[in-house]
């Protein structure tokens, strides 16, 4: 027994070999997946000049300028090091899966998969599919609360701050510190983007319920909405659109923010009408539906990144879903108001949104802004928060017809900001 057992350690150690071969690479020439290397910019954030981390790359990767060492810039070469192990049992075991394979592609059958990864793909299938639908989704809940008001009768203030507050978190677990500290070093886009949203967003609501004919109270309501924060729904449609996330949801803070001082200012020089933002409840506000939700998120994604990968999928759903419920209950409470307005305001709130969107992408556009920075500010733009101008309408205007734009402006804010986000999702940018 003991002699075989000898035998068969030394038949695994010979069987068992190990060579390391030196290799030195030029920037822009491909690399085998297999390869180690020393230096570079692994080992230099961890500093500690002998650590190797694997080069990853499928099939074959390309040297770049990264894969050199940061503080050796004049060379641009790099040896590394590839450590083959030959195991003559494991070669052994290999041909034979192989075999198998083949000869189950002979048959017509296809190699076993995992269910847990067959599930995965199958539902991010679905979850683009739902999110692309998101269009429709929005107009069938509008359609519904419109009809059966009744329904949405569950919508309380508290459901509403909870699912603007799950909307939030699913869109902070797809985000990292480093996003955020990226935007920071832009503050010059969340300038203009603050100026579109508090400048040109209540100018053009101006122009256009003028050019329209809007009777007094329509006007004041259709301004209202131009001189309100942006909307939350605008985070998950930069998400679906692929756009810069981090950004909008930095612009959406701002705003909000802001809105404790700029709405009351702009609805007194436009309307003649004093507006009393409640500024300790705006910022708690802020806290508890956008701020404290991200935050929450991030960090998640920091100590569980895995997790928040594999839920990740799920996100756009949730968000779409709490979308799709927040409109049907803004456009529930004033229903009949929404019915009897006319074409009139339906145009007009459509108008506001889209030349919102045209202007929030063209005035970012003139600045020579990357494209994703456009589409996020188009967005962002043409996104306002219609539930809190209806809120601020039903508090501190007597007329009831006030309301009745912003209730107006939630449909088809929800259906501008959805459609650009799907039709921007199919278009690729190209250089980003």
């Amino acid at each position: 027994m003991m002699m075989n057992t000898q035998g068969a350690l030394s038949m695994r150690a010979l069987k068992t070999t190990t060579t390391t071969t030196k290799n030195t690479f030029t920037v822009g020439q491909k690399v085998p997946p297999t390869y180690y290397y020393k230096g570079g910019g692994g080992a230099e954030r961890r500093g500690d000049a002998h650590a190797t981390r694997a080069k990853t790359t499928r099939d074959f990767g390309v040297v770049d300028a990264d894969d050199v060492d940061k503080k050796a810039t004049t060379f641009t070469t790099f040896t590394t090091t590839q450590n083959v192990t030959h195991n003559v049992g494991w070669k052994i075991m290999q041909k034979k899966r192989g075999s198998m394979q083949k000869h189950e592609a002979l048959m017509g059958r296809r190699p076993s998969v995992s269910a847990g990864a067959t599930f995965m793909d199958s539902f991010s299938k679905f979850s683009a599919v739902f999110s692309n639908l998101f269009p429709l989704w929005t107009v069938l809940s509008a359609a519904l609360a419109l009809t059966k008001p009744a329904f949405f009768n569950f919508m309380t203030t508290p459901t509403i701050t909870f699912c603007l507050a799950l909307l939030m978190f699913s869109m902070g677990i797809t985000l990292t510190v480093d996003d955020f500290l990226r935007v920071f070093k832009k503050p010059d886009v969340i300038g203009l983007g603050f100026l579109y949203c508090y400048g040109v967003m209540p100018a053009l609501a101006f122009f256009i319920g003028n050019a329209i004919g809007l009777s007094g109270p329509l006007l004041a309501g259709l301004i209202l909405v131009g001189s309100i924060n942006g909307g939350q729904a605008s985070n998950l449609c930069a998400y679906i659109a692929k756009g810069d996330v981090a950004l909008s949801v930095l612009m959406t803070t701002a705003t909000t923010i802001g809105c404790i001082f700029m709405t009351p200012l702009i609805c007194k020089l436009a309307l003649g009408a004093i507006v009393d933002v409640n500024a300790i409840g705006m910022a708690i506000s802020t806290i508890k539906v956008v701020l404290v939700p991200v935050v929450l998120g991030v960090t998640l994604n920091k100590v569980t990144p895995k997790t928040c990968r594999t839920v990740e999928p799920f996100c756009p759903i949730v968000g779409v879903i709490m979308t799709v419920i927040l409109v049907g209950g803004s456009v529930a409470q004033c229903a009949d108001g929404i019915l009897n307005a006319g074409v009139k305001l339906q145009i007009a709130a459509f108008m506001l949104h889209l030349l919102g969107g045209v202007l929030g992408y063209w005035g970012m556009k003139v600045f020579k802004y990357s494209e994703t920075t456009c589409r996020t500010c188009a967005i962002e733009t043409a996104m306002k928060s219609s539930a809190f101008g209806f809120l601020l309408a039903s508090l501190h205007f007597p007329e009831f017809l006030v309301r009745v734009p912003s209730a107006v402006s939630v449909v088809w804010m929800a259906v501008m900001g959805s459609m650009m986000a799907v039709v921007w999702r199919f278009i690729p940018v190209e250089g980003e």
